[in-house]
């Protein structure tokens, strides 16, 4: 865990983002980046000097960004971190990925809206375009989630696909952090399993990661999500962890188990997309 990119729009859930990736980067020494995105549809990366001039609102907007990460960055909360900032133009969704791989951060933690919000706030948003886009794991944390210990996560999956490589980062980070681990399996009437059946899915993943205790649990419900969150609440989780699947070639309205988990869950959820590094 090297690099920690935060987007940043000055608001209470990106200031929540700020305040997780101090404690995480209190535990790996990791870079703390602040990235702000001016939204235009202007190519000013690549402006001359001159050109910039004819855009005053965007040169405005630029120095009034620049100056909040400056003052943001020297905050107390950064006393003991490594931190800097980037200004990028465009759009924030696709500005938050080209940094990411370009700075090829290891985390990306975001601020997201929930469940007390209108809903058009998450369909089609930067949070939901850049959970299907992200080529490295990505933490949703919402504004009202109170800083306590990373002691417990929980990771739910089905167990039928090859997620080693996805688990990998997860597991990474849950070492960081001093976590233990509950794998879960959540048994719905649309993919139901005996409970061998879905102990010895369990039993096969776990045997890939020697000297990683893991405490196993199956979970009955009618809704994968709904059964996550349960299970979540009834054993206290600190936080959840997920491999999603490909769906950056679906409809933003079509949304997946991960998405319907960031946009309930109280507790900050930890994603990785599926084929990615």
């Amino acid at each position: 865990m090297k690099k920690i990119l935060v987007p940043t729009d000055f608001s209470d859930y990106s200031k929540k983002a700020i305040a997780v990736a101090v404690e995480i980067a209190a535990n790996s020494d990791a870079e703390i980046i602040l990235l702000h995105c001016v939204v235009t549809r202007l190519d000013w990366a690549l402006m001359p000097a001159e050109k910039r001039e004819q855009f005053p609102e965007t040169q405005a907007a630029t120095v009034a960004a620049e100056t909040m990460l400056d003052r943001q960055a020297k905050t107390k909360i950064f006393a003991n971190s490594k931190v800097r900032s980037i200004v990028a133009h465009g759009v924030p969704s696709e500005q938050i990925i080209f940094v990411a791989n370009k700075q090829k951060v290891d985390l990306i933690i975001m601020g997201s809206h929930g469940i007390n919000e209108p809903h058009e706030y998450f369909i089609g948003s930067n949070i939901q375009k850049t959970l299907r886009k992200a080529s490295c794991p990505i933490m949703m944390v919402k504004k009202n989630h109170k800083a306590k210990a990373w002691k417990k996560m929980v990771f739910a999956a089905d167990f039928e696909e090859d997620i080693k490589k996805e688990f990998k980062p997860i597991l990474t980070l849950s070492k960081l952090m001093g976590a233990t681990i509950d794998l879960l399996f959540v048994n719905t009437p649309g993919n139901f399993k005996s409970n061998d059946e879905a102990r010895s899915l369990m039993n096969e993943f776990s045997g890939h990661f020697k000297n990683v205790k893991m405490n196993h649990a199956i979970y009955n419900h009618h809704e994968v999500y709904k059964g996550v969150m349960q299970y979540c609440k009834e054993t206290k989780a600190d936080w959840v962890s997920l491999v999603a699947h490909d769906r950056r070639r679906r409809p933003q309205y079509l949304i997946g188990n991960t998405e319907t988990l960031v946009y309930y869950s109280d507790i900050p959820v930890l994603s990785v997309n599926q084929n990615t590094k």
